[in-house]
């Protein structure tokens, strides 16, 4: 897969793409770190970090993320993450202010923005539904302005 420069790879989408054991022994083994995945057609050098999870579980990571940046979370809570990420979409189209949901949620607020950004909220504060498996979507245009 292909992502684009700012995309979000979040933990739930590592656990999709690479399994929700080796999602978790990243977590464990770097909680917290960004890590550069070097791509696949190059050998990870023997003293590479991503070699901390065990050599199979590297190159699985390797051949999925290759030449991407992984920002990987303290703790691991893919199904309380979706729940966490829709009260903080809906706080900001109450009207709460960015530094404010950022200190409720103990993220920050770059991640507020991120998280934004994945539900399609880019800048506008507007009317955010919900689809048939009961999570947000956002239904915004977006209009180059910075949410406040």
């Amino acid at each position: 897969m292909t992502f684009e420069y700012g995309d979000i790879i979040d933990i739930r989408y590592i656990a999709n793409a690479v399994g929700e054991k080796i999602a978790r022994l990243l977590v464990d083994t770097f909680p917290g770190a960004t890590l550069y995945i070097p791509v696949p057609t190059r050998p990870l050098p023997d003293d590479h970090v991503l070699l901390g999870l065990g050599e199979e579980a590297a190159k699985t990571v390797q051949e999925h993320f290759g030449g991407e940046r992984l920002d990987i979370p303290c703790k691991y809570r893919p199904t309380t993450m979706r729940k966490r990420d829709e009260a903080i979409v809906s706080a900001y189209m109450a009207g709460n202010l960015i530094r404010d949901i950022a200190l409720d949620h103990e993220i920050s607020e770059n991640r507020v923005y991120q998280i934004l950004r994945l539900y399609g909220v880019n800048g506008q504060r507007s009317t955010v539904s919900r689809n048939s498996n009961g999570g947000l979507t956002g239904d915004v245009s977006t209009s180059g302005t910075q949410p406040t």
